[in-house]
């Protein structure tokens, strides 16, 4: 799937699983952050793979 993050008032993205993991694990995001799924125009997820 493909996130966007918002840091510092700006909008950042977008990214995959992997690399949102390893924002929380560098702890650029946090409990706190706001973190948004990016969509298709059906409303459903742009990519089909799930986080494991």
């Amino acid at each position: 799937m493909r996130w966007y993050y918002e840091k510092s008032g700006q909008t950042h993205g977008p990214v995959e699983d992997q690399e949102l993991r390893n924002l929380v694990q560098q702890g650029v995001l946090n409990y706190g952050s706001r973190i948004i799924l990016e969509v298709n125009q059906t409303g459903e997820p742009s990519a089909s793979t799930h986080p494991s």
